[in-house]
């Protein structure tokens, strides 16, 4: 592979900055004890080698991915549209990506098997609109570290849960 067709890596911009890589990545991570002039040059020669930082590695690091997965059945359902940009905008305002998945048909309908398919993504949580019953939403135990938000009128003692009727919202 040719060096315009590899990606940057953080050596690269220290090398051509003279820098350590513990600099750049302090700048890339935005952190504020990095001089104005130091950083200001850092990030210039990011913009001009094209760097973009590497977001499994960033995953790994942090142990999470900043992604919420959102897992519904019709988007076009009343009120999903709504809800999913009530939810794109708290995402975004707290830097966070939004992966949605639409569960099909033919595909198996439990609330395991939803959390299962979101489970194999990037996301740090998972929030389920449900506009169909399941039939283990009583009974589903959500897997340890996947955090997951239903919005529907079915209680759960297993899991939060958000009203799904919109009124007084």
């Amino acid at each position: 592979m040719d060096d315009q067709r590899r990606n940057v890596s953080m050596q690269d911009i220290a090398r051509e900055a003279g820098v350590s890589s513990q600099t750049v990545s302090r700048v890339s991570n935005g952190s504020d004890s990095v001089r104005p002039a130091t950083r200001d040059m850092v990030l210039a020669v990011m913009d001009r080698l094209g760097y973009r930082p590497n977001f499994a590695a960033r995953a790994l690091k942090r142990g999470r991915f900043k992604a919420i997965g959102v897992a519904m059945f019709d988007i076009v359902a009343t009120g999903n549209l709504l809800t999913l940009e009530g939810i794109t905008k708290a995402a975004s305002d707290l830097d966070y990506a939004v992966t949605i998945t639409m569960m099909g048909k033919g595909q198996q309908r439990s609330l395991a098997a939803v959390v299962e398919r979101m489970k194999n993504l990037p996301v740090d949580g998972v929030i389920v609109i449900l506009e169909q019953m399941l039939p283990d939403v009583g009974t589903f135990v959500p897997p340890a570290g996947m955090e997951v938000l239903l919005v529907t009128s079915a209680q759960s003692t297993t899991m939060s849960t958000i009203d799904e009727d919109q009124y007084g919202c």
